[in-house]
């Protein structure tokens, strides 16, 4: 399924929405690298707790480590990477961030079975340490640059 960013920027930044509270405590030349970092968590998020078939789950994921090294490149095919190349340098954004979040959400999948706990909190704790993250590297670059 190929969607416009405009769907992504309405998905995740309305009212009610963890990133929407974020956006207002940042400048709005960064919305839209925040809107991007946080689709890039749910899809893999969506990935990992929504897929049943674990051959199709390590695909999926594979194939967004490659998109993550392609956004790196200049040549990503998925409109939030897409969206989100323009802000690396800015930003800093480190590549790794991206590949530590898709391994830690591997492996909180993991802890969640072998713990047989399906804990809606515990997943939403972590999206919201993850957006917390974030928004400190975007702080952080705001002091840096002034």
């Amino acid at each position: 399924m190929n969607h416009s960013w405009n769907y992504y920027r309405k998905l995740y930044a309305h009212p009610g929405k963890t990133v929407f509270y974020a956006l207002r405590k940042v400048k709005p030349k960064q919305h839209d690298a925040i809107i991007a970092i946080h689709a890039i968590y749910r899809e893999i998020y969506a990935i990992l707790f929504k897929c049943h078939e674990p051959s199709v789950a390590r695909i999926r994921l594979q194939w967004w480590r490659d998109e993550i090294s392609k956004l790196y490149a200049g040549n990503a095919q998925h409109v939030v990477c897409q969206t989100l190349h323009p802000h690396l340098i800015e930003y800093s954004l480190n590549k790794h961030l991206f590949f530590d979040l898709i391994l830690f959400l591997f492996n909180f999948k993991k802890f969640i079975i072998s713990n047989q706990s399906t804990n809606y909190w515990n997943s939403r704790i972590y999206g919201f340490l993850f957006l917390t993250h974030v928004l400190s590297i975007f702080k952080y670059t705001q002091k840096s640059k002034t």
